[in-house]
This record gives C-alpha cells, structure tokens and sequence, in this order.
C-alpha cells in the first residue's frame, strides 16, 4: 500500500513539473509574439519614414 501512494506522490510532483513547464512555454510564446508585434510596427514606422525622404537630395546653386 505504501507503495501505491509513493507512486501517486511520484506522478503528482511529474503532473506540477509537467504544469509549471506548459505555463512557462506559454509565457515565452505570449513574449515572443508580443516581440513580433512590436518589431511589425517598428518595421511600419521606419517604411513610413523612408518613404517620407526624397530619392535625390535637392539641389544646390551657388552664390
């Protein structure tokens, strides 16, 4: 009997390990993507800036 119960410990400490290592890859996955998006929109910004500058620079007369 004593040994069901060692095994029943055993499997309960593998089930939180298990439980704690699913959150923690969910937690990365939700950084991850928050990454992502933030990386987007900095990629959006710089798109708008670059397309914001002249192809050539302006002309220059001399005094």
């Amino acid at each position: 009997m004593a040994q069901i119960g060692d095994v029943i410990a055993q499997m309960s400490q593998y089930q939180n390990a298990i439980a704690a290592a699913v959150e923690q890859q969910a937690a990365t996955a939700r950084s991850m993507s928050d990454s992502v998006g933030e990386a987007a929109d900095g990629s959006t910004r710089i798109a708008g800036t670059i397309a914001g500058v002249p192809t050539r620079p302006p002309r220059r007369t001399r005094a």
